[in-house]
């Protein structure tokens, strides 16, 4: 069982029969079926066999309903019963708010072995304070860091006049440092960014 956990994603525990949109890759997927599965295929290159092999498995995920976006002529010649195509010219905006779920990749986990006190005393859904690269806690105690990648991934978010406003916990996990004795607390925060039109 505790190999079971550790080897197993969060992903891999969605409720299918809840109302949640799951999102994911076509690689993460492999195995899985839904009632309802939506592709968004922004300038797909079928070219590959590869590339066929990932539309393949993508497609045949849909138990019920297959809805596919994009935006090539790539799937114009097929023709089945039931296929209805709709043509849309519509320009549509930038979202205002995007929502991240932060994972392992994204935090510093060492930073959080010395921090463990202060983790223990945080519960899910507590806000906090964004401080740079780190978070800090209500009485301005450092909580978490970002991971280096995760930084220039809030750079690039900028660029894209999104401003990362506000930062909550989300889960608050076990993790195992490779060659250590003893699980470590980490948080895995969410995080809100919100686009600022007026640059």
């Amino acid at each position: 069982m505790e190999i079971f956990i550790r080897e197993s994603k969060l992903e891999d525990f969605f409720n299918q029969n809840g109302e949640t949109v799951f999102v994911s890759t076509f690689h993460k997927v492999k195995g899985k079926e839904f009632d309802n599965v939506f592709l968004l295929l922004e300038d797909f290159n079928i070219a590959t066999d590869e590339a066929k092999r990932h539309l393949y498995v993508a497609m045949t995920r849909a138990k019920q309903n297959l809805t596919i976006h994009l935006n090539t002529n790539i799937l114009d010649n097929i023709l089945i019963e039931n296929l209805e195509r709709i043509e849309d010219r519509e320009v549509y905006l930038p979202p205002s708010i995007i929502v991240m779920q932060l994972t392992y990749k994204d935090i510093w986990l060492d930073y959080f072995i010395n921090r463990q006190q202060v983790v223990s005393l945080l519960t899910s859904g507590e806000l906090l304070i964004l401080n740079g690269d780190e978070c800090l806690n209500s009485k301005g105690q450092s909580i978490l860091k970002f991971s280096k990648q995760f930084i220039i991934q809030i750079q690039s978010m900028k660029l894209k006049n999104y401003e990362l406003k506000g930062v909550k916990v989300n889960f608050i996990v076990y993790w195992l440092k490779e060659g250590a004795e003893r699980e470590v607390k980490i948080v895995l925060p969410e995080l809100s960014f919100e686009r600022n039109d007026s640059e």
